[in-house]
Formats: structure tokens, C-alpha cells, sequence
């Protein structure tokens, strides 16, 4: 049997390193194409653009998804006007974010998406955003951590032990996680359900309504841990691979 090919989507920033300033870099963070292989997959990382037929072409060359972290949320396309703790935006690739995930939904493609990928998909099926956590909510968690995104640095309660990650992972009840967003879900899109919280009370894991179909969500970053050789995580990467060879199995 073939490895199942994953899709990565691509994420974008201004290229300030270089001569031209204004151009765009398409990037990928090694983190995520590392635990593809791992997990026993074949990365295929996605390029960002805006023309659909090539979306598409994609989505029907690959056996999973996986939306990547990145840039802030375009906060237009919730409804809102942009705030001062707003980061930088790239609209181009929020709407080809918002392609990829609602064709891969609607297609049963199994997903993970993952910090910003949380956002956007929630975005895409009609969820609202805090554009920034500490301004908004008046935290103490360091949910923006980026220095120490190799290591955990909150809790967080799981309220679904029911879920597809306590399955995959093995984790119940408590766990400890790494941190890199100062954006995060406000109002949850009807099609999602919450699976764990931190303790001020930001949705951290989402999953379908649907329990049938492949698809978790996590705000922190699994990929990176599970590069590194974290277990539980790096289950979760597998546990993609498995379901779709054991979906492939039952169509032989």
C-alpha cells in the first residue's frame, strides 16, 4: 500500500529579510512536514493561491489535510473591524484557507487543523474571534509563547473524554500544552463542538458535531511536539494515517 499523501496548506508573509520588501513569501514550518513523515504519511505541501480549479486539483490528490498556523484572521470576514492588536493580514490566504477547508469537510477528508488553521476554520463555518486574547479577556495565561514553543506551558481541562483526541492521544481529564497564538475562538461555529478549554476559559481543541468523520482542531501545536518526539502528539498524526488506510481497507 502507498503512503497516504497528507496536504499542507501554505501560509504567507512579507519577505522584510530581502531586497524586495514588498513581495510575499509562501512558507511551510518544518515542524508539520516532519510529523507527517513520522506518522508514516507523505507530506504534499499545498501552494496558496486563489485560483479554485488548482484548490481543487489538490484536494483530489490527497488523503488528508492538514491548515497550517500562521498570520492573524482578517477580522472582516467575522464581522468585525480591525483592532489596534491586530496583526498583520494576508485576506488572500484567509479565503484560500476558507476554500481548502470547507471543500475538505464537505469532500469527508479527514482534517487537523491546527492555531491559526483553528481560527480560520472557525471562521469559515461562521464563528467569531478575539483578535487578542490578553486585551480582550484579561488573561495571565501566556497563551503567546512563541520562545518556548518547544515546551508546554498551560493546561488544559478536557471536558470531552468522549472525543477523537482522548482517543488518539491517550490524554484525559488534565494536560500540559505549548503555546503560540494571541488570537483565539470567541464564538464557536454550530458545526463544532469544544473539547478542551485552558483555565480562562479559551476553547483550545474543537472537534465535529459529526462524530463520524476525521477532524480535530487544536489551537497549540502539536506538530511541533510531536517532531520532537512527543508520544501522545505524534498518536495524533498517526491516528490520521491509520483511519485512512483503514478507510482505503474497506473500500478494497
Amino acid at each position: 500500500m502507498n503512503k497516504p499523501i497528507i496536504g499542507i496548506s501554505s501560509n504567507t508573509k512579507s519577505d522584510f529579510d530581502g531586497w524586495f520588501t514588498t513581495h510575499v513569501i509562501t512558507y511551510v514550518k518544518s515542524e508539520a512536514i516532519e510529523s507527517v513523515i513520522k506518522a508514516g504519511g507523505e507530506p504534499l505541501i499545498i501552494p496558496v493561491t486563489d485560483n479554485q480549479e488548482l484548490i481543487d486539483n489538490y484536494l483530489d490528490k490527497i488523503d488528508g489535510l492538514i491548515i497550517t498556523g500562521g498570520h492573524d484572521v482578517y477580522p472582516l470576514l467575522y464581522d468585525d473591524y480591525v483592532s489596534n492588536e491586530c496583526g498583520e493580514l494576508y485576506p488572500k490566504t484567509d479565503y484560500y484557507d476558507i476554500g481548502l477547508i470547507r471543500k475538505a469537510i464537505a469532500n469527508k477528508i479527514p482534517t487537523i487543523v491546527i492555531c491559526r488553521g483553528v481560527q480560520i476554520t472557525n471562521v469559515a463555518f461562521g464563528g467569531k474571534l478575539y483578535q487578542d486574547l490578553h486585551n480582550e479577556i484579561n488573561t495571565d495565561i501566556k497563551h503567546h509563547a512563541p520562545k518556548e514553543g518547544n515546551i508546554n506551558v498551560h493546561g488544559l481541562n478536557i471536558i470531552d473524554e468522549e472525543s477523537l483526541f482522548c482517543e488518539l492521544t491517550g490524554l484525559k481529564e488534565r494536560i500540559y500544552v505549548n503555546s503560540i497564538h494571541h488570537q483565539g475562538i470567541k464564538e464557536l461555529a454550530d458545526i463544532f463542538k469544544p473539547v478542551a478549554k485552558s483555565d480562562d476559559g479559551v476553547i483550545e481543541i474543537i472537534e465535529l458535531k459529526d462524530s463520524k468523520q476525521f477532524f480535530v482542531g487544536t489551537q497549540f501545536h502539536p506538530e511541533i511536539l510531536a517532531s520532537l518526539g512527543n508520544k501522545p502528539m505524534l498518536r495524533l498524526f498517526k491516528g490520521m494515517i491509520a483511519y485512512i488506510k483503514g478507510r482505503e481497507d474497506d473500500n478494497d
